[in-house]
């Protein structure tokens, strides 16, 4: 009889959880308000099944993902929207905002940063007409000056000075919003 023998094994199983985030926005620049769509990608990237993912968008709050349970190499994917509104044309100031990917297992932090650019394109067009245009006698012009803001960004402090009547716009100017005209009179007198 030979004694009972026995040997025994141990196998090691390293868990590494772990999640890849893309997000992506359409169109990327903008000169007038609209709607950009941003979409957002989460793949496990590890050797386990992610739980509870989710998305949040630091600017635009919690993603609806597609699904939230996914096997290694498995992915998910959402959408949100942002409405660029006139004052983030006006300021001319890039929309930057960051999507961070959570799950239930404890993933390394995961971050995807998208940015927006704006153009602005200020300008506008001036017109001078003068009622009446003709004088056989002493009298008094009107002159009027209708400024158009034909750029895409309200413009602020508008001045018109007319070289034989100086300032025509009161102290500091005007603000004219895209679009939009100001139209402002000046008169003169015809002497002898």
């Amino acid at each position: 009889n030979i004694p009972e023998t026995k040997a025994e094994e141990t196998i090691t199983i390293t868990q590494t959880p772990n999640a890849s985030i893309s997000k992506v926005a359409s169109p990327k620049n903008f000169s007038a308000p609209g709607t950009v769509t941003y979409t957002y990608t989460v793949k496990n990237t590890g050797n386990v099944t992610l739980t509870g993912v989710k998305i949040t968008d630091d600017k635009l709050g919690a993603v609806t993902l597609d699904k939230t349970t996914l096997a290694p190499n498995e992915s998910a994917t959402g959408t949100l929207t942002y409405d660029v509104t006139q004052a983030d044309i006006d300021a001319g100031t890039a929309i930057k905002n960051t999507a961070t990917v959570n799950a239930d297992q404890n993933i390394p932090e995961t971050k995807a940063e998208e940015t927006i650019t704006i153009t602005q394109t200020p300008n506008a067009s001036i017109s001078k007409v003068a009622s009446p245009k003709n004088f056989s006698a002493p009298g008094t012009v009107t002159y009027t000056y209708t400024v158009k803001n034909t750029g895409n960004v309200t413009l602020t402090g508008v001045e018109v000075e007319d070289d034989r009547l100086d300032f025509v716009t009161p102290t500091g100017g005007v603000t004219i919003g895209v679009g939009d005209t100001a139209t402002f009179t000046k008169t003169y007198d015809v002497t002898q």
